[in-house]
């Protein structure tokens, strides 16, 4: 019996060395090019962690969680209305030294929150506060040859809209080939909330409530990581907005005379590109796993698989 046990231990001896040379010949193989690495799963992937002991233990993925967010805004608008307001606003007989400007630019803020409801959807809201102004230099006509005065005429577009829409986000593997988050597309539904108006020096018409909306925007941005609290991404939209109210475009007028040929109810719209800068809070944003600690530790070249072998 004892001779059997020295035997057992010999051989397990025997074993252990063949194990220790065979690890230290790869480490050696491995210093020496012969050997590839083994692949970085972490920083490769990096919403989630997969483990390189077993290829079929499943991913560790993050979820998606809900966010609130601010965003801010350059949009380039056409008012349709422009040149009616131009032609209210200029002296009859006068001239304009300085026009309004034929493209709008507009700096909108707002704000954000999302609710994801299926695993490329969400569903959010949104608020956003819009004003601009525009000016121009007109001169009116002058006597016997004498120059007439000049003034500044300004008119001013205002609203403020809250909407209700979806997100889509296109499932990575369609655009991307590294795994990571690719773009989204959204659809928001507008209501004018009571802000909306147009006024002048001389008058103002403000904009009534539509049950069925005042306009809709489309938006493509890029998509967020799940596993951060705080992120950012960029987006460019396409908005239209329509405008109707129970007052007269002579409201707006500089006088009886410039009002003539703009008689009626006043309405407007605006449509341009919106091009938007977006800061997200996502509560409670953390990997949804963790590995186990019974899992082995990963050793990413051969010289560390080796140091652990020859440890003793």
């Amino acid at each position: 019996m004892h001779n059997r046990f020295d035997t057992l231990v010999d051989g397990v001896s025997r074993l252990w060395g063949a194990l220790r040379a065979t690890a230290i010949a790869s480490a050696m193989l491995g210093a020496m090019g012969w050997a590839q690495p083994v692949e970085d799963t972490l920083s490769t992937a990096p919403d989630s962690v997969q483990m390189p002991v077993n290829p079929g233990t499943p991913k560790i993925k993050a979820a998606r969680l809900p966010y609130v967010g601010v965003f801010a805004a350059t949009t380039f608008f056409n008012l349709d209305e422009k040149n009616r307001l131009a032609r209210m606003l200029q002296q009859p007989g006068g001239s304009t030294l300085q026009p309004f400007e034929s493209v709008h630019m507009a700096f909108p803020l707002g704000m954000m929150a999302a609710y994801p409801i299926l695993t490329h959807l969400d569903v959010s809201v949104k608020l956003e506060g819009i004003w601009y102004s525009q000016s121009a230099l007109f001169q009116a006509p002058g006597l016997e040859g004498v120059p007439g005065p000049v003034s500044e005429e300004r008119y001013v577009v205002q609203a403020l809209l809250g909407g209700m829409g979806a997100k889509y986000l296109i499932p990575a593997a369609f655009l991307s080939v590294t795994g990571q988050p690719g773009l989204y597309v959204g659809y928001w539904h507008l209501w004018d909330l009571g802000l909306a108006e147009l006024y002048t020096n001389h008058g103002s018409v403000r904009a009534e409530f539509e049950p069925g909306g005042t306009g809709y925007e489309f938006q493509v941005g890029f998509q967020h990581s799940p596993s951060k609290s705080f992120f950012w991404n960029a987006a460019i939209s396409y908005q239209n907005l329509g405008f109707s109210s129970e007052a007269n475009w002579e409201e707006l007028a500089r006088n009886s005379e410039s009002a003539t040929p703009s008689n009626g109810k006043a309405s407007w719209n605006l449509a341009g590109l919106k091009i938007a800068l977006n800061l997200y809070y996502q509560f409670g944003a953390r990997k949804s796993g963790s590995i186990p600690t019974t899992v082995p530790a990963r050793f990413d070249t051969p010289m560390q698989s080796a140091l652990l072998f020859s440890h003793e």
